[in-house]
């Protein structure tokens, strides 16, 4: 049967054939190996004669590298491709292949690297720093498992419906307002957390009260800057960490006539 439609149970086990695209990883091709074998059972649906078949194959191999997250993007799009052109030069079509790798790499750095991942450990810190009850433990972890998890493979399944839709036109998915504003979110969700964590954990390991008050202060404030300056998360701990501790040793040592 020829592939016309990705369907939610074809998207479904291409995602899940996604998670295995850097099994086969290697030097030359990258992840060349993966995304063959992720997309290796519906070159058959798309066309089952032996010679076109084999060109399939050699279309679906070779070098390619891009996020993991966002391969199913890069996948759905070669299916597309395939099974609406079936005429076009090998070099043309992996010039195509490896101009998504950029892109599409970049943009899975920015969202999950530097923002999904900051904002669930934090999540975690958190969840561990206001709970802290041992038996909850394997709870938490389960939580962060799916913190995590649950977002990317949705994530990848849109990836796999939206290369098929776009086709060639893939790249253009991520000039969606989505990418850019998801990341500011998560990265003042994440330094929002971060500040919160460090503020009452001073206040709370403190036995003086106007220490407390001012590392209280501080900490609100630099809070208060990176959610407006749209800093990164590691730099708002860097500068927290640096600051609140000497904050309270020079209050010490005004006390104590030190100075």
């Amino acid at each position: 049967m020829a592939l016309k439609h990705l369907s939610i149970t074809s998207a479904l086990r291409l995602v899940w054939r996604s998670f295995f695209v850097q099994v086969l990883w290697n030097y030359k091709t990258m992840q060349g190996a993966g995304f063959l074998f992720a997309v290796f059972p519906f070159l058959r649906r798309i066309s089952d004669n032996p010679d076109e078949h084999s060109q399939l194959v050699r279309r679906s191999s070779g070098f390619m590298n891009t996020h993991p997250a966002l391969s199913s993007f890069a996948m759905g799009a070669m299916l597309r491709r395939m099974a609406d052109e079936k005429e076009f030069a090998q070099e043309e079509w992996q010039n195509w292949r490896e101009s998504l790798c950029g892109p599409l790499g970049i943009t899975g750095d920015a969202l999950v690297w530097d923002g999904l991942k900051p904002l669930v450990f934090m999540m975690a810190f958190a969840l561990w720093f206001f709970v802290g009850v041992p038996a909850a433990i394997l709870l938490l972890s389960l939580v962060i498992f799916l913190l995590y998890n649950g977002p990317l493979f949705i994530f990848r399944l849109w990836g796999a419906r939206q290369g098929w839709q776009r086709g060639k036109d893939i790249l253009r998915a991520i000039e969606l307002p989505f990418f850019i504003q998801s990341r500011k979110w998560m990265e003042r969700v994440g330094a929002s957390l971060a500040g919160l964590c460090v503020i009452v954990g001073f206040v709370f390991a403190s036995d003086f009260q106007l220490v407390s008050i001012v590392q209280f202060g501080i900490g609100f404030l630099i809070l208060w800057l990176s959610v407006r300056a749209n800093w990164p998360l590691i730099s708002s701990l860097v500068i927290t960490v640096a600051l609140v501790p000497l904050s309270a040793w020079l209050i010490r040592l005004l006390i104590s006539g030190g100075l």
